[in-house]
């Protein structure tokens, strides 16, 4: 059945395997089994639905990132806390991740300051707990910016090679993520483990097929959790 969820998945099948510049709509009909004039009565243009995907996608990290860092907690459990949740929604909906990572430069202005206000404010979380863990004296930030970018980076990398039936299951990845971003910021640990409350949504643009862009014709260049 034609719904708005099937067009966003079959566009973020075809954006993340095409990219948005060499994506026609014709190709998402195509994908979304549908015509072009059936699509148009989803979705008015091929950026109104990159946008869709955008927002939808940020939304669900300001909603794990304010889920991470509310209540009582020390800076290092807000830490550990957003390094989980942002890692788990980058394997959870992978191909919707490298859309929203890769295709910002497309969006025209009427659309991008909206969006990018959501991501500055999603990364204001990161900021705000690593200046919190700086005051208090638990992490020794030289550049407290350099660093956000460097743990939401290092996150970001996972949508390009995790896969469910790896030789490390997620729980596992998060741990040694968690690790990594500890050490990046000075601090020892403990690692809490996994939270129930940070589960991300499978996002209903998030194309059910586990292909992934280059998969076939770049096997060596996937991660040991891709089996290579």
């Amino acid at each position: 059945m034609v719904s708005f969820g099937s067009i966003l998945r079959a566009a973020v099948q075809t954006f993340s395997a095409k990219g948005y510049a060499a994506t026609g709509i014709r190709d998402i009909a195509s994908a979304a089994g549908v015509t072009s004039g059936t699509l148009y009565l989803y979705a008015p243009s091929k950026m109104a639905i990159l946008v869709s995907v955008m927002n939808l996608t940020l939304d669900e990290l300001l909603r794990l990132a304010e889920v991470a860092t509310a209540g009582e907690r020390t800076p290092a459990v807000r830490l550990e806390r957003l390094i989980r949740a942002h890692v788990a929604i980058q394997a959870t909906n992978p191909r919707t991740a490298l859309v929203v990572d890769g295709e910002l430069r497309f969006v025209p202005a009427e659309h991008r300051s909206a969006i990018v206000s959501k991501r500055d404010a999603y990364e204001r979380y990161w900021t705000e707990t690593l200046a919190a863990g700086v005051e208090t004296g638990d992490f020794a930030v030289v550049e407290p910016s350099i660093t956000r970018l460097s743990l939401l980076e290092m996150g970001n990398g996972v949508a390009h090679w995790y896969q469910p039936d790896g030789p490390l299951d997620l729980g596992r990845i998060l741990d040694v993520f968690v690790r990594l971003g500890f050490n990046l910021v000075g601090h020892p640990g403990p690692v809490r483990g996994a939270d129930s409350d940070l589960s991300p949504r499978r996002l209903d643009c998030e194309p059910d097929d586990r292909v992934r862009p280059g998969e076939t014709t770049e096997p060596a260049q996937m991660a040991t959790n891709a089996g290579t």
